[in-house]
């Protein structure tokens, strides 16, 4: 099989290049690296032992779409602003590149002959004061312009399915965490803005104390509540919904494990992994988040045999081994330059279909 993966060069896309690789596929990775790392790219080649093909670009560049589609038979679409707080902030920022650049992928999809996709969503289309656990079928009701493209997202693929003759699935991520078991491959802590990215950054730089948004929820101790999955039991269920393409339609997912872990749980259990508390202080709410959301996840374990195998410290515990490996990037050191240009190399990784021309 030869998949192409946008944003395969971010946290979760390189892990599932890493995964597919592994597995003996081909792949492609379409990504403009705004958020991703070819340094990461490289580091999923290296775990795999195998190469994949790089194509610098945004999905919604009618031409790098194109080129990135050759030869494609399923298409894992990752690449997507992803923070519920800025989106907040730049509401057409999040539809103009979340909506409309998917739009633009699949257009391009469909003229390519290219009609199966999995579909990187996300627990924020259920919104504010969703019961939890959260079943698939719960209504959406997405309390943030994020959450809202995503579910955009999902609409778009129902009706492709429904009217073009396409197979879909749509993976309602909770809140990904940890690395790869290697040790070589992780969230880059200096760059995320994740949780326990912040943790991290917390507990190895001493300028970079943790804020904890809200203390006042209706929760156990009025921090928030998130189901925490590790980022390589979200990689394996986009290998897992393979599965579920084999037919026409759109079918939904939820990636969780089912259990909810609170912020300042979060802060007990790395502190003793690292062996001394989180530094941290306490903020106000964030517009847009959830008290709690947390998954049922019984759905794709009944239809898939898939269900998450980590649980939070070793989620934890994968992360901060990673995070001590890059203390000083993290903590303020600058990586050299990367090069940009026609015909280059990024961390020795081809950038393919170069006669396309990059994307400035």
């Amino acid at each position: 099989m030869r998949a192409l993966v946008t944003g395969g060069a971010g946290y979760i896309g390189a892990h599932l290049v890493a995964d597919l690789l592994t597995a003996g596929h081909d792949v492609v990775v379409l990504d403009d690296l705004s958020h991703g790392s070819t340094d990461d790219l490289a580091r999923a080649q290296a775990i795999a032992s195998r190469r994949a093909e790089f194509v610098l670009g945004r999905v919604g560049d009618p031409l790098r779409a194109r080129a990135a589609l050759a030869g494609v038979d399923v298409v894992f679409h990752l690449a997507a602003e992803k923070h519920v707080g800025e989106s907040v902030r730049r509401p057409g920022h999040y539809f103009s590149r979340n909506v409309g650049e998917m739009a633009v992928l699949l257009r391009e999809m469909n003229d390519a002959g290219v009609r199966r996709m999995v579909y990187s969503s996300s627990a924020a289309v259920y919104g504010p004061g969703a019961p939890g656990p959260i079943p698939e079928t719960a209504a959406l009701r997405p309390g943030s312009p994020y959450g809202a493209t995503k579910q955009m997202g999902e609409q778009m693929l129902a009706d492709m399915t429904r009217h073009a003759g396409w197979s879909a699935v749509s993976l309602r991520y909770f809140n990904p965490v940890g690395a790869h078991p290697s040790g070589r491959l992780g969230e880059s802590p200096e760059r995320a803005n994740s949780l326990v990215a912040r943790v991290l950054r917390a507990l190895l730089c001493v300028d970079c104390p943790l804020t904890v948004f809200g203390t006042d929820y209706d929760t156990s101790d009025g921090s928030c509540v998130r189901d925490f999955v590790h980022v390589n039991d979200v990689s394996q269920a986009h290998l897992a919904a393979l599965a579920a393409l084999d037919a026409p339609g759109h079918r939904v997912y939820n990636v969780g494990t089912g259990h909810g872990h609170s912020v300042r749980e979060v802060l007990a259990v790395c502190a003793e992994i690292a062996g001394r508390p989180v530094p941290h202080r306490l903020g106000a709410r964030r517009a847009g988040d959830a008290p709690v959301a947390v998954a049922d996840c019984s759905k794709m374990a009944r239809e898939l045999g898939f269900s998450a195998q980590h649980d939070l410290t070793a989620m934890l515990a994968s992360a901060w081994v990673w995070a001590k490996k890059r203390r000083d990037a993290v903590c303020g050191e600058t990586s050299a330059a990367r090069p940009r240009g026609r015909g280059v190399e990024y961390a020795g990784l081809p950038v393919a279909n170069s006669d396309v021309g990059l994307a400035k």
